[in-house]
């Protein structure tokens, strides 16, 4: 599950079950953690990972989960929701683009 997974499951969470936009947004980020995983653990298993740059990565991702954690219950839910489909939507884009230009 990556971007390709929140494509789907995201808007359908959101539009077509009415699951509330802060409920929809931690569950996505959620299965996307949970990938992330068992991602690690494949990697770990090959020996592929350079540890070094490894930590500051987890340690910036740490930091960044905290404040965005604080900054989504300061932010209206509308915003969110608007947030949300742009990063959707540059995501989509991002991918078109690639496609094109092979």
């Amino acid at each position: 599950m990556g971007q390709t997974g929140a494509f789907i499951i995201i808007p359908v969470m959101l539009y077509v079950l009415g699951i509330p936009t802060r409920t929809t947004i931690g569950s996505s980020l959620g299965v996307v953690f949970l990938a992330g995983i068992a991602g690690t653990l494949g990697k770990a298993a090959a020996g592929k990972i350079a540890y070094g740059p490894a930590l500051f990565l987890v340690a910036g991702a740490l930091l960044g989960a905290q404040g965005g954690g604080l900054l989504s219950q300061a932010t209206g839910r509308a915003f969110l929701r608007h947030v949300l489909a742009v990063l959707i939507a540059a995501a989509a884009a991002r991918i078109a683009w690639g496609l094109v230009t092979g």
